[in-house]
């Protein structure tokens, strides 16, 4: 029996050479003898570390692969939307949990797109800074939104639904693919939490999933995390930002999560022996996605939420390198102390409403917002200090030294422009706020 491959890369019988083959009776003992180990081979594959044989072939279809998800802005009555890009880019590898010491490599050659649900279409292409990893992305810009209000069970989670991919057998291992997906997904926490989202997704999965989202303060660290603002917002009034993050990181294995994926079917081609003792039906994928973004551009990510809170307090936002998104947490009502407080007031003297101060102390800002009549204060929260020195005081396009000790700073701004002190940058990344 011999085998050919074709076009495609799938590895087909060729009856007619198998025909046309003699085999002698040294012949047939010889391959029997060989069959058997083989198959012995598989028996003891768990943990072996055996590679693929030559030509083995097939598909795995995988419950669900996490993308990104956007946190709900708790401590606020209101809701967070994500506009995410065409260039905001995944980057993963897979490991396969039956065989940890088989190597799979991204080998998307010509394959550059597959379908989502039979019309939407992802973009994949063999990373080129991680080794044996694909990035995918977009081929269109796609929105997503918790409901309200704030709080952690409306955390929506995004991603592809049963992706299935084509894993081709090589001497050092296996190649994958993307082929296609039954759907992309958008799903909150509660609903996963609750049920699997209906049993879409298997409970390993979910807690996988879940485990991702953080929202403790001590745990949102680097290098992971990055904080980029505090914010002290009152009660009952409406706060719209609009944040705009624009390019990633580097590739680094520190920057990396891992969630965790099960396989709900496979077609094999054949009979690729160790195929099916690595991608059995039940069996896991480990999905390890870093911080790298493939794609420099001014805007990968846009992400719109209203703080609008029922009592004084203070917000902040991290960014997470991995899964390239904003996560606003509560840290409830802010320390006595008043760091720094003023007016700000335009050209004729008038008070500006919905302003933006910011304290920059380092990489983190420490902002308030004006009231209606052009009045701020900035307070941390309780837990925090900002170290002693002497940092900028910004609004809109005007600035001053300001230093930080035991007492309080005092600072009127006059001259102010109403719309740049309503539209502020972080780092070169847009804060908006209407």
């Amino acid at each position: 029996m011999a085998l050919h491959q074709d076009e495609s890369g799938v590895i087909k019988l060729n009856d007619r050479a198998t025909k046309a083959e003699e085999v002698s009776r040294r012949k047939f003992i010889h391959s029997a003898a060989m069959g058997a180990a083989a198959i012995g081979a598989t028996i003891a594959l768990k943990g072996s570390g055996v590679l693929a044989q030559t030509g083995e072939s097939g598909q795995v279809e995988v419950d669900a692969i996490m993308l990104s998800y956007v946190a709900s802005p708790l401590g606020s009555i209101a809701s967070t939307t994500n506009t995410y890009q065409k260039s905001h880019a995944t980057t993963i590898k897979l490991t396969a949990t039956q065989n940890t010491a088989l190597t799979l490599s991204a080998s998307v050659s010509t394959f550059g797109n597959f379908s989502i649900g039979g019309s939407n279409t992802y973009r994949q292409t063999n990373s080129t800074s991680a080794t044996n990893a694909i990035t995918l992305r977009r081929s269109v810009v796609e929105s997503f939104t918790t409901p309200a209000p704030g709080a952690i069970g409306n955390t929506v989670f995004v991603g592809l639904l049963k992706p299935e991919m084509q894993m081709d057998g090589f001497s050092g291992g296996f190649s994958f693919r993307f082929l296609k997906a039954v759907d992309k997904f958008g799903v909150k926490h509660s609903d996963l939490q609750a049920n699997g989202a209906g049993g879409q997704f298997k409970p390993a999965t979910v807690t996988s999933f879940l485990s991702k989202y953080v929202t403790d303060p001590a745990l949102l660290v680097g290098p992971r995390f990055k904080l980029k603002s505090s914010i002290l917002l009152s009660a009952g009034v409406v706060n719209t930002f609009s944040l705009t993050k624009a390019t990633g990181s580097g590739f680094s294995t520190s920057k990396s999560a891992t969630t965790s994926v099960e396989i709900t079917r496979k077609v094999t081609v054949g009979v690729p022996m160790v195929f099916s003792a690595t991608f059995e039906v039940g069996f896991r994928i480990e999905v390890q996605q870093t911080a790298l973004q493939e794609f420099t551009t001014d805007k990968i990510l846009t992400c719109a939420t209203t703080l609008n809170r029922s009592s004084l307090g203070v917000n902040k936002i991290y960014w997470d390198r991995v899964f390239k998104t904003f996560v606003v947490i509560d840290l409830g009502p802010p320390a006595a102390q008043t760091k720094v407080q003023g007016v700000v007031r335009d050209t004729f003297g008038s008070p500006i409403a919905n302003g933006v101060v910011s304290l920059q102390a380092g990489t983190v800002e420490y902002m308030a917002v004006t009231d209606s009549n052009g009045n701020y204060s900035i307070k941390t929260a309780a837990a925090d200090t900002i170290p002693s020195g002497t940092y900028p005081l910004v609004v809109g396009n005007d600035s001053t030294n300001i230093a930080t000790g035991s007492g309080s700073a005092f600072w009127d701004f006059w001259d102010i422009d109403p719309w740049a002190a309503q539209n502020h940058e972080i780092n070169g990344e847009a804060i908006n706020l209407n």
